[in-house]
């Protein structure tokens, strides 16, 4: 989030807006060069290794790792061969086809490293994975510092090859320490004893096919929508009367600046979201239906908790956390407005996660691709006639949508009933109450920003315990 208002001050708003619909085309590629593989790899080792069958997870990681090179590399040549025509219709200048073949070369390298990721996952070694992310941002960042504090590329253009360039090193520098970990891993392994039952590799194949497949195909169409619906949204501004430039702008301060930091808060429940997947996995595979239901209330309750605490957080504090990390008073208006989205949108994830862990992946992405053709359908038409307030009405209803669906199938396949009052109204009373005495305080008593943080966190959990939103035994899975 630092580098993303660092860079934003460096190149502008409009730089970045051009930005984010180069990597809007470079996630479909990133999806179509993965095919679904790394999902695959988390599932067939984690059920796998709950079995104990070592042998046989340790061959269909070595399968994965060899489809998903064939995979990236006909990525990249297809990006090769029509980046020209890529750069024209998604971006409208021919020219951004430069930065698009240099992110292309990453793919290779991000592909295999995202199905070493599965691997870890499943072994529940995820830490290598974070380690992994954290060397990629760093070198990212340190690359950009250097070329920025250097060249100064004000141009969209150079700006876009500048981060293009640092992207590649730093998947570079990424791969090389996730690819020697596997390395030492599978060494590991081959000491053990791995003397256990193991079908044949067309077996395997069979399985990797059954799994990444169905999830290649919807995530390759739900990424080409994303790339369709990102690139209409300029358009769509520039409809409204604003220019291409402006309307460039008003989407780099929305989706490079505001909505990082309010999904910033959401690493605290991300960090385990990822884990889900092979846990419920191991729980679909001993058919402890039990389980599922004690993790699942208690994730809903403490996710949704967290959210309403962020929500009311950001209502109240937008203009100062704004205004330290941005100095923008614009940014703090959009970062107010879109706050409340938060409620389901930090859920989302998380159920996603658990849907593909009890093999329902393709229920998932049947709901990602409706939400976005109804996304398209509404930026296409309410865009041009209210400009960016249609925008935000199309964010609200797309998170929404997707994610009441989601929890609607969960909800089913688990049989779990979902907690409206427990989960949702009693903390949003809490926030309001909060929010109400650190006003009335705040008229009586001037505070400084960071003792109205630690008053407002103190006062919420105070009301949350009263309230008994929260128990000891909550925080034990």
């Amino acid at each position: 989030m630092s580098f993303n208002v660092y860079v934003t001050n460096k190149i502008g708003a409009t730089s970045m807006g051009v930005y984010q619909l180069i990597i809007s085309l470079y996630a479909f590629f990133i999806t179509l060069s993965n095919f679904g593989i790394s999902f695959a790899t988390t599932r067939i080792v984690a059920e796998n290794i709950s079995k104990g069958n070592k042998k046989c997870a340790t061959l269909a990681v070595r399968l994965c790792l060899l489809f998903s090179l064939i995979t990236s590399i006909i990525s990249v040549v297809f990006i090769f061969i029509f980046g020209k025509i890529l750069s024209n219709t998604i971006l409208h200048d021919e020219i951004y086809r430069y930065p698009i073949y240099i992110l292309a070369i990453t793919l290779p390298f991000v592909s295999i490293a995202a199905t070493i990721n599965g691997y870890f996952t499943a072994k529940r070694k995820a830490y290598k994975n974070a380690i992994s992310q954290i060397i990629e941002q760093f070198f990212q960042i340190i690359i950009v510092y250097f070329i920025l504090a250097i060249f100064m590329p004000k141009e969209p253009i150079y700006s876009a090859i500048a981060l293009g360039i640092a992207s590649l090193a730093s998947e570079i520098c990424s791969f090389l320490y996730i690819f020697i970990s596997y390395v030492i891993e599978i060494k590991k392994e081959k000491k053990d004893n791995l003397l256990c039952e193991c079908t044949s590799k067309k077996e395997i194949i069979k399985n990797i096919n059954h799994i990444a497949v169905p999830v290649a195909i919807t995530s390759c169409i739900r990424s080409f929508l994303v790339t369709i619906k990102n690139s209409l949204i300029p358009i769509g501004l520039k409809k409204s009367g604003m220019s291409y430039d402006d309307a460039l702008a008003k989407y780099g301060i929305i989706n490079a600046i505001a909505l990082p930091l309010l999904l910033f808060p959401s690493v605290f429940v991300n960090s385990f979201s990822n884990l889900l997947m092979p846990e419920f996995s191991r729980y679909m595979a001993k058919n402890d239906y039990n389980k599922m239901r004690i993790v699942i209330n208690k994730i809903f309750k403490i996710t949704l908790l967290f959210s309403c605490f962020i929500i009311f957080l950001f209502l109240i504090f937008a203009d100062d956390i704004c205004s330290i990390i941005y100095k923008s008073k614009e940014t703090s208006i959009y970062v107010k407005i879109l706050a409340p989205m938060l409620i389901v949108t930090y859920l989302d994830t998380i159920v996603d996660s658990m849907l593909r862990g009890i093999d329902e992946q393709v229920s998932v992405m049947k709901v990602n691709i409706l939400d976005l053709f109804i996304s398209i359908f509404l930026i296409y038409f309410m865009l041009p006639k209210i400009g960016i307030i249609g925008y935000i009405l199309v964010i609200y209803i797309s998170e929404f949508l997707n994610s009441t669906l989601s929890i609607k199938k969960l909800m089913k396949k688990v049989k779990v009933k979902f907690k409206l009052f427990d989960w949702i109204i009693k903390p949003c009373f809490a926030g309001l109450l909060t929010t109400k005495i650190l006003s009335l305080l705040s008229n009586q008593v001037t505070f400084s920003i960071y003792t109205k943080l630690i008053l407002y966190t103190s006062l919420f959990f105070c009301f949350i315990f009263l309230l008994s939103c929260l128990k000891k035994e909550d925080l034990k899975i």
